[in-house]
């Protein structure tokens, strides 16, 4: 009696045990199967690195975009010398506005 049921946990502990798959053990398959997933970690690793500077770019782009929107609104908006403006002249030897006629505004 004691050998059945000795026989029977050791069958039940060999069937749990590493099964043979084609010639291996489960160990072989497991570290295949870790192979695949650190192989996938690392694409999708490489992945989102492409997608970082490809976004860092786009920042970039825009940020000089936006300086040099500002840049060339500021220029415009400065008045050159004896440019007109509601029916103001700018003097830039003196730095400041005159009327049509001559008259200094401030």
């Amino acid at each position: 009696m004691w050998e059945r049921r000795h026989s029977m946990r050791t069958s039940a502990v060999n069937s749990e045990a590493s099964p043979v798959i084609d010639g291996g053990t489960m160990d072989k398959s497991k570290r295949e199967e870790r192979k695949q997933r650190s192989e996938q970690h690392k694409a999708e690793q490489e992945e989102l690195e492409r997608k970082k500077k490809s976004q860092s770019r786009v920042t970039f782009v825009v940020v000089v975009l936006a300086i040099a929107a500002a840049a060339s609104y500021f220029v415009a908006r400065h008045p050159k010398d004896g440019e007109e403006r509601n029916g103001r002249i700018w003097s830039a030897s003196h730095g400041h506005w005159h009327d049509k006629y001559g008259g200094e505004l401030r």
